[in-house]
């Protein structure tokens, strides 16, 4: 304040001298004495005007007056100490300066402790300790240091929120090979290897979730804001891999299957109808953060199966499925085979337990009879296999030459709707015991089939699927229909602690994730281990429904 008023009033001054030159003379009016006062003020005025014309002469005076403000400020500004500034605040208690010791002083007082004494008297010449003392009553500045609040405490680290991976709408005439994170598909690695399990076998490749945009959508994320992450089941790993761009890894070439079509994950033996990648297909990352949020429309209406999408009664159907049709009936051929060959083994058994039976003379008739009817049911069973197997063959012949010069995405008549549909209830009257839960009773199955292929496939593939299919699929299968595929736990169901969810794939039939029971793979590593890197850390575990 002092600073200010110095400037102020030097600028003042100097402002009022330039004004009365700018006026002047002014001595021509007023009484006698006034005017033989302001008559000296206005021959002082004429000559500083002389010197260079009176507009510069005023310009001058005001610059000069600035500048000398200026100079009193900071003249005022360094005899000014913070008790004397009246706005620099003052110290809560006393404020101690002690004098400095003599060097004899000094040697005394080692000579005094030495030799024990409780209480030495002081010296005469001792050190001299002065205090300044702002004038506050120490009663008051008591209560103002207990009312003082308390340091704050450094706030608890905000758990990140749970993140949802939707699917993206695919979209006609748009490359999505390119989204930064999908499940399915294969992996972009970078220079990080494919990872295999303790036999040397490949894992299979599930999911890419790029960590930069994870931490767009959730900012608490406790994981790194760069590079991604790729996900592998079978035993479980997970990969991290630098920022950049970097193409589609090749994979193994003896990577085992992922699925079969329309069948079971993770296969252990390769079959027609094994397809050795996960559909490909780019999610979008959605926090969890409330009703309000983007992505909460989407996640509390829930999802459908493909299954549903045939529900509505519509008949197309593609020459795919009736192509996977075909591939059914040649693994039905080749497992009746394998059936065969299983009861004749039982067969021997059985009847060698009749025999040994029989030349026994203490065997009881009991004992007798019930191992006749076990070899009798077992050579009933050979017999429905060889009856059944036998007309397998020519139902194939004739499916082949059906489908002779058909493209897979060629639609089918409603006549030949018809007949694919009457071949089904005779592939079942005459070969159901072989293609029980291999071979769909209706079309819609079929159907389905065909909608995901086409939807998750090629360019070529995808071209084909209807508008008001691919309206549909965007609309009501972005998420599966029971679980989440997520990231990180929700704090509502119990705090994750130093345990965090890095991934749950749920079932989900449209990526071909048709786990037991409905259940879900999860990803889970801990706190300090992710903060640090230790991705070999994390494990894979599987929950039931």
């Amino acid at each position: 304040m002092k600073k200010l008023l110095a400037m102020f009033a030097v600028f003042g001054l100097v402002a009022l001298v330039a004004a009365y030159v700018a006026l002047a003379p002014l001595s021509t009016s007023g009484p006698g004495a006034v005017q033989t006062a302001l008559a000296f003020l206005d021959e002082g005025a004429a000559r500083i005007s002389a010197v260079a014309g009176r507009s510069e002469a005023v310009l001058a005076l005001l610059g000069s007056g600035m500048v000398l403000g200026l100079i009193a400020a900071v003249a005022v500004g360094k005899r000014s100490s913070p008790l004397e500034d009246e706005d620099a605040i003052p110290a809560a208690g006393p404020v101690w300066r002690p004098e400095a010791h003599s060097h004899e002083d000094r040697i005394a007082g080692l000579r005094r402790r030495a030799s024990g004494a409780a209480n030495p008297e002081p010296e005469i010449e001792g050190p001299v300790i002065t205090a300044v003392v702002d004038e506050v009553d120490f009663a008051q500045v008591t209560e103002l240091q207990l009312a003082s609040p308390a340091e704050p405490e450094e706030p608890a680290e905000e758990a990140p929120r749970p993140v949802v991976l939707v699917r993206k709408k695919r979209e006609r005439n748009r490359d999505w090979t390119w989204d930064l994170s999908w499940l399915g598909g294969l992996p972009r690695l970078g220079t990080a290897q494919w990872p295999r399990d303790a036999q040397g076998t490949p894992l299979p490749f599930a999911a890419q979730v790029n960590l930069s945009e994870l931490a767009g959508t959730c900012p608490q994320s406790p994981l790194p804001h760069a590079g991604s992450l790729a996900f592998f089941l079978g035993e479980g790993a997970v990969v991290a891999v630098t920022p950049g761009e970097h193409d589609f890894t090749d994979p193994p070439a003896d990577l085992p299957p992922a699925y079969e079509e329309d069948g079971a994950p993770l296969p252990t033996t390769p079959t027609r109808l094994s397809r050795y990648l996960f559909p490909f297909w780019p999610v979008e990352p959605f926090a969890q953060d409330g009703a309000e949020s983007a992505g909460a429309a989407i996640l509390q209406q829930g999802g459908m199966t493909s299954a549903a999408l045939v529900e509505d009664g519509e008949a197309d159907l593609w020459w795919y499925g009736v192509f996977h049709l075909t591939d059914h009936l040649r693994e039905a051929l080749d497992g009746a085979q394998r059936e065969y060959d299983a009861e004749l083994r039982q067969e021997k058994k059985a009847r060698d337990a009749l025999e040994a039976l029989e030349a026994r003379g203490d065997a009881l008739p009991e004992a007798v009879a019930g191992a006749r009817r076990k070899v009798h049911d077992v050579t009933a069973r050979l017999r429905e296999i060889e009856e059944q197997a036998s007309d397998l063959p020519a139902m194939i012949e004739a499916l082949e030459g059906f489908t002779s010069g058909r493209g897979p995405w060629e639609p089918l008549t409603e006549e030949e709707r018809g007949l694919v549909s009457d071949i089904l209830g005779e592939i079942h009257a005459r070969h159901g015991k072989l293609v029980d839960g291999r071979v769909p009773h209706a079309l819609a199955p079929l159907r389905a089939l065909c909608i995901r292929a086409m939807a998750t496939g090629a360019p070529k593939a995808f071209s084909a699927l209807p508008d008001d299919l691919l309206e549909k699929i965007g609309k009501d299968l972005t998420v599966p229909p029971r679980d989440h595929h997520q990231i990180f736990s929700d704090p509502t169901h119990g705090s994750e602690g130093e345990d965090l969810l890095l991934l749950q794939l749920a079932s989900d039939d449209m990526m071909e994730w048709r786990w037991d029971n409905l259940g879900r793979y999860q990803f889970r590593i801990d706190r300090q281990d992710a903060m640090g890197g230790n991705w070999h850390k994390a494990r894979l575990i599987f929950e039931p429904a």
